[in-house]
């Protein structure tokens, strides 16, 4: 759910700066700043400034200011309250004491290394986006390192944000993880990248709402947990990059209403992105893809299963559900109705041999993103689907190598488990299952049971010793499945 609580953040951040923020610098050359009662002298266009500290750098960002940064790290969590409150008024004192700098209202400002790859902008603060631009059309980033400075997958914001501004430049930068979205842009129109990597980010590689025009050229794209969120009147072109060593299905979002184009670009280890055929919204122009489909590719036999539940989820209160799966989706799809949310985007698929035989399963549930919850397995028999797993009181959570959690909502409370796929994946193997026999908001002692079979039965299972307290607190650690949201086709 964090990309639409990102989402709506930045809605309210632009509404605010609608109302408090509305000066033209260009026309007027003395202009008070909306952050500070200080009235700031814009620089000249050809005016260079050299700064070697973070303290430096915040006190001379302007207009069309060419701040040339010395090799270092410019560490924005570092900084004190004195220096903090020495800023200029083109950046927020606020998002600085959170270890982030966000500047407003700096068109044609340039942040340029001396030397290309020997400054690094960091964040020492998981939570805060390292760099943030708002109204500065033309700016310039050039030959920056940025990134957060924290232990990977500790992280919940971006490395690079850019909100409302047009012809933005990054050049020859590296954009680095843990930051959830490498560059998040929303209403960037010609945003132009080159030369950039973008690296170890775990949520995507960029980010970009209702931005058009955008380019990334010769650009190198690697070990990121996500790729591509594309949501809004968005296009964009991605020319000569390496995409490589990525995981996750290839895009997320709206992409019926956007435009990716891949041209002279080169595809490698990115086992879960899915096939050419699986993106309607995305072209790849003479691009070096692997050889072999990937194995998300909806081109299966479980096709007709997948227009199925594809058509349950697209419309949940016209949709009727055949099976125990089909109604846990369509309970589900009609939920996020009721939620204001798009159940195209949150469920989804994935086509993977989970057991090892050499025969893909299907596995039907909601995006990593968004739940960890799977309602139903399928593999082939035959050639033709066969179903593994469904359950009107249960569901799964993926744990890696074919293994499962399963919870369950019982009529004497909870059930917890682990079970795996049999070695031709045609049947669930149970390795644990804990079940509580009293109604546990009955007011009773409760107690639990524990038994291999996923039986009910207290007369199969043997009493624990386990609290409440221990029962709830068994969680084990989910591996994400490379899913394909519904929307994707």
């Amino acid at each position: 759910m964090r990309k639409w609580i990102a989402l709506c953040a930045s809605l309210l951040l632009l509404a605010a700066l609608t109302a408090c923020a509305q000066t033209d610098t260009k026309q007027n050359p003395k202009t008070e700043s909306p952050l500070s009662k200080e009235v700031v002298e814009p620089q000249e266009a050809d005016d260079t400034v050299t700064v070697s500290t973070a303290a430096e750098l915040i006190r001379v960002i302007a207009p069309d200011a060419h701040i040339i940064l010395k090799p270092g790290d410019y560490n924005f969590s570092a900084l004190t309250e004195e220096e903090i409150s020495e800023c200029g008024g083109y950046v927020s004192p606020d998002s600085l004491a959170h270890g982030e700098i966000t500047i407003y209202n700096a068109p044609g400002l340039t942040l340029e290394a001396e030397e290309s790859g020997s400054v690094r902008l960091i964040t020492e603060n998981g939570y805060a986006d390292v760099v943030t631009l708002v109204h500065c059309d033309g700016a310039v980033l050039k030959g920056l390192v940025i990134g957060h400075e924290i232990e990977k997958g500790e992280c919940d914001a971006d490395v690079l944000r850019i909100d409302t501004c047009e012809d933005v430049r990054v050049e020859e930068c590296g954009l680095f993880g843990c930051g959830s979205d490498g560059i998040w842009a929303e209403k960037a129109d010609r945003l132009t990248v080159t030369k950039t990597d973008i690296y170890e980010c775990t949520s995507s590689i960029f980010s970009l709402v209702d931005t058009g025009e955008a380019v990334f050229d010769r650009c190198r794209f690697y070990d990121n947990d996500g790729m591509f969120f594309l949501w809004g009147e968005t296009e964009v072109l991605v020319r000569d990059t390496e995409i490589f060593q990525n995981r996750n299905s290839l895009l997320e979002g709206y992409p019926e209403d956007v435009r990716i184009t891949f041209r002279d670009c080169t595809f490698r280890d990115n086992p879960d992105m899915g096939a050419p055929e699986d993106w309607p919204c995305a072209s790849f122009e003479n691009c070096e893809l692997p050889a072999a489909p990937s194995p998300v590719s909806a081109k299966t036999a479980y096709d007709e299963l997948i227009q199925r539940y594809r058509q349950i989820v697209a419309d949940p209160y016209g949709s009727s559900a055949e099976t125990v799966g089909e109604q846990c989706v369509l309970t589900a799809a009609r939920d996020m109705r009721e939620w204001d949310e798009n159940p195209l985007t949150a469920l989804g698929y994935a086509v993977e041999d989970l057991s090892g035989d050499g025969v893909p399963e299907l596995v039907i549930g909601f995006l990593p993103d968004h739940s960890i919850l799977q309602y139903a397995v399928y593999t082939l028999v035959d050639g033709r689907p066969q179903v593994v797993f469904e359950d009107e009181e249960g569901s799964l959570g993926y744990l890696g190598n074919g293994s499962f959690h399963y919870v369950a909502s019982l009529p004497t409370g909870m059930g917890l488990g682990t079970v795996s796929l049999s070695n031709d994946g045609a049947q669930i193997l149970w390795e644990d299952f804990y079940f509580t026999l009293d109604d546990i908001f009955g007011g009773s002692t409760v107690t639990i049971y524990h038994n291999t079979t996923g039986s009910l039965d207290p007369a199969e299972s043997e009493l624990t010793d386990w609290t409440m307290e221990y029962f709830y607190a068994w969680e084990p650690e989910y591996e994400d499945l490379p899913m394909i949201p519904f929307s994707a086709d």
